[in-house]
């Protein structure tokens, strides 16, 4: 029996279109900003524009004056802020 030489195999063919969560959901909030109103839904918050400017933006002045308080008293440390983080009402000096 000869002997045969060892192919490798032939690499699979990729695909060439690659879904990115965060570009598409870029994609759907560009073409709704037609209509947009300046505030921002909280649900719509996403990883990459979670910054402090946007969540302000996801709330009304009294909302977010509120939820700041309450963070001040449940949560001075700010341990919970792994998320749309409202900053709690701390004074200067700490």
């Amino acid at each position: 029996m000869p002997a045969r030489a060892l192919v490798p195999p032939r690499p699979r063919r990729r695909c060439h279109l690659v879904f990115r969560p965060s570009a598409a959901a870029d994609q759907v909030l560009d073409r709704l900003k037609t209509w947009d109103t300046g505030f921002q839904l909280p649900g719509f918050l996403l990883d990459h524009d979670s910054g402090p400017e946007q969540v302000a933006r996801a709330y009304a002045e009294p909302d977010r004056r509120r939820l700041a308080e309450l963070k001040t008293e449940y949560d001075p440390a700010n341990l919970f802020r792994v998320n749309h983080n409202i900053v709690p009402n701390l004074p200067q000096g700490r």
